[in-house]
């Protein structure tokens, strides 16, 4: 087949797997194989990416179920473009993929590009109500870079939102990025008020990783964890095996001072609340004295 698809490890909090994203490569000829980035936009504008796309789902859901069958537990995330979710079918086509690879909704993840929600909002929204109601995940891929707004927002079933890369790619060690630390800040804080998971893509420094983690970030994925690899390498992967590695460390870092954090707000709770009741068993009662 002239397509592949590459799978890129999504990591949750103590670093665990927690998602595989289907990268779909195309396989030139005379170039060899080619990332989305230099073939999507052209089959976008043509329609080619609807049976790109259809492809796609049909073998990221196979792989969900040889995934499963190996131990695994995450879903897999598969990006879908805006003429997509506006296609007749695009509903019945996900659904039957799911259903003939034996796998359940909740084992499937679909992204697009917030770029492209603005362009055709209506029919995304009807593709993501029908297709959310079924049991699947839906995300924003991009987010920070589209036009859309928090109302349109509100609007979408929605289960997470992905920061872009654009806004971490210039955050490292050497460098001052307050901008950028202060709008990733706020994605995160603007994603947590509305309820949402919060991920972050392009992780490749450690920099970068303690931004995202200390922004409140729940998902992320990058260089510094894995690039995409073939299926093969990928259920052999496991985040244990780089267990020793700084991302690990931090993830573990991390989730130890939230833990803490957690345990001594409990207590906090219960001292003020401990107070409050002595306080109340001991105060004077309050007599009310008529006049005249």
């Amino acid at each position: 087949h002239e397509f592949a698809l590459r799978y890129e490890p999504q990591i949750g909090r103590g670093n665990r797997l927690q998602a595989a994203e289907a990268h779909v490569l195309w396989n030139h000829p005379d170039l060899g194989l080619l990332s989305g980035d230099h073939f999507m936009g052209v089959a976008e504008e043509t329609g080619l990416s609807v049976p790109i796309g259809a492809w796609a789902l049909k073998e990221a859901c196979l792989f969900a179920r040889r995934w499963k069958a190996t131990g695994g537990s995450g879903c897999v995330a598969v990006n879908v473009s805006a003429r997509q979710c506006r296609s007749r079918d695009f509903a019945a086509t996900v659904v039957d993929a799911i259903k003939d690879a034996g796998i359940v909704p909740a084992q499937l993840s679909l992204e697009i590009s917030e770029t492209m929600i603005g362009r055709s909002f209506d029919g995304v929204a009807t593709a993501f109500v029908e297709l959310r109601s079924f049991g699947v995940h839906m995300v924003i891929d991009g987010f920070g870079t589209g036009s859309s707004s928090l109302s349109q927002l509100k609007r979408l079933p929605i289960d997470s939102v992905k920061i872009d890369r654009s806004f971490l790619a210039d955050i490292d060690a050497d460098a001052e990025a307050d901008d950028d630390r202060a709008i990733v800040e706020a994605m995160v804080a603007l994603g947590r008020a509305l309820h949402l998971a919060v991920g972050a893509d392009g992780i490749e420094t450690e920099a970068q990783l303690t931004l995202v983690l200390a922004s409140g970030c729940e998902i992320a994925q990058g260089s510094l964890f894995a690039a995409a690899m073939p299926e093969d390498a990928f259920l052999q992967w496991s985040p244990a095996i780089n267990s020793a590695s700084p991302a690990a460390s931090q993830w573990t870092a991390f989730d130890a001072e939230r833990d803490a954090i957690t345990r001594l707000r409990s207590e906090l709770d219960k001292q003020t609340r401990a107070t409050a009741d002595a306080l109340s068993r001991s105060a004077p009662p309050i007599t009310v004295h008529s006049s005249g």
